[in-house]
């Protein structure tokens, strides 16, 4: 038994060793990057969910959000800005899946490293722990946040140039058309002008963030937990 699993470890370690010849990077160098742009992401949309629902408390990885402009207006910043992060890191998740995660039979072992002593301790009843929790708080939460953003934002009241409340919920913000022009110009969100605001348009590209995202994670996700299965299947 010693013997098979010490040739399955040489094994692995080769098709992995060739992957990093492959692609001209290692699988180490990659995942600690992959890892440092996930959290600071994690921490980014806490502090922006924070923000929102004006809990006084920020991460001190990731900015506070505190003077940017309002609890509502800060929503699309998390969905317009942030969704775009979350698609980097899913793409780079499904990217790894596909290319050192074909390596390893094991869902866990699809995912970028830790640190290089979880990679060392892979048969451990913790790794495959430590890796769900690391993948619910980058993953799972960030994408919470899309859908709380997108929420936060369609409840917030636009108003026209005369001041007169012109949307305040899903319905008005999604269903009002208005030219590209007038959307642009003639309203503000949540009583302030600094905020660059497209009436209609701008709450349209906030749901549309949150639904590629979750298209995205599919993809991702399946090839963590599929990848290797699809593989064999090919062959």
């Amino acid at each position: 038994m010693a013997d098979r699993l010490e040739g399955a470890v040489a094994t692995q370690r080769r098709c992995l060793d060739e992957v990093d010849k492959r692609l001209g990077v290692s699988r180490q160098i990659f995942s600690g990057i992959w890892w440092t742009v996930a959290f600071w992401n994690a921490c980014a949309v806490f502090n922006i969910w924070s923000r929102t629902q004006q809990w006084g408390f920020a991460l001190p990885f990731a900015p506070d959000f505190e003077k940017t402009a309002t609890p509502y207006a800060i929503a699309a910043i998390g969905g317009l800005v942030g969704g775009p992060i979350l698609w980097f890191t899913l793409l780079a998740l499904r990217f790894h899946a596909l290319q050192w995660g074909r390596c390893s039979a094991h869902w866990h072992g699809r995912i970028p490293t830790v640190w290089p002593q979880v990679e060392a301790a892979r048969n451990g009843q913790l790794i495959p722990l430590i890796q769900g929790i690391g993948l619910a708080v980058t993953i799972g939460f960030p994408l919470a946040g899309q859908v709380h953003f997108a929420d936060k934002f369609l409840v917030g009241t636009s108003r026209d140039v005369t001041g007169a409340i012109y949307a305040g919920n899903w319905h008005d913000h999604l269903m009002k058309w208005i030219s590209p022009v007038s959307a642009c110009r003639d309203f503000i969100y949540d009583n302030r002008d600094s905020f660059a605001y497209c009436e209609f348009y701008e709450p349209w590209a906030v749901c549309i963030f949150a639904v590629v995202s979750f298209f995205i994670s599919t993809m991702a996700l399946h090839a963590v937990f599929f990848g290797a299965k699809i593989k064999k299947r090919k062959r």
